[in-house]
């Protein structure tokens, strides 16, 4: 969590890792990791975009701006590899 990361896939397993939660419907309002499920959704995705208002965006923003972007993510979960 430091923002040290030697390659490319401990980013994808840091988004994964921070992006995988879920509501609860047994409870309401709280959610939980659900990377399982997060993944299983990914595989089926034809298309990834990644907003990014660069007035939001400064130097120090360089880390946060490579764990949100979710191309490569997906193109490893799906079974085709597909770009």
């Amino acid at each position: 969590e430091n923002g040290g990361w030697e390659d490319e896939s401990q980013l994808q397993d840091q988004f994964l890792t921070r992006k995988g939660f879920a509501f609860n419907a047994d409870k309401p309002g709280m959610m939980e990791q659900q990377a399982d499920l997060f993944k299983s959704a990914l595989k089926t995705v034809d298309v990834t975009f990644q907003n990014l208002d660069s007035s939001e965006i400064s130097i120090t923003d360089v880390s946060h701006y490579y764990d949100s972007d979710p191309t490569k993510v997906v193109q490893s979960l799906r079974d085709d590899k597909k770009k």
